[in-house]
């Protein structure tokens, strides 16, 4: 499993890293990690501001995007709040929810392909 991460209009520091892989990347990795330790999975992770000018609102951006064996498409969640540490909790819980559908879908499509005549 790998973690990328890119900062957008701010500075990505250690402190900002620490962070995101405080916030995000262990909850996240500890429950993918169950899923299939076999399979690279790649954790897009960005942060920033959505505007340089702004102090004050929602200008706090956290997205992630993480691609996974079985799925043709990437899991995504982002959210835009007044601090990062929301952002991030708010992306964190969004991508949970999305992951336990994933981990309750069934993968052997064989199974589906046999229906029993009316």
């Amino acid at each position: 499993m790998r973690l990328e991460i890119k900062s957008t209009n701010i500075q990505l520091n250690d402190r900002l890293r620490f962070l995101v892989e405080e916030k995000l990347s262990k909850p996240l990795f500890e429950l993918l990690d169950k899923l299939d330790r076999k399979v690279d999975i790649i954790l897009d992770v960005e942060i920033g501001k959505t505007t340089e000018h702004h102090h004050k609102g929602k200008i706090w951006l956290a997205e992630v995007n993480i691609s996974l064996p079985g799925l043709k498409k990437v899991l995504r969640a982002s959210a835009v709040t007044e601090s990062l540490e929301a952002s991030l909790n708010g992306v964190k819980n969004r991508l949970f929810t999305e992951l336990k559908k994933y981990k309750e879908k069934p993968r052997d499509k064989s199974i589906h392909k046999f229906r029993h005549p009316r």
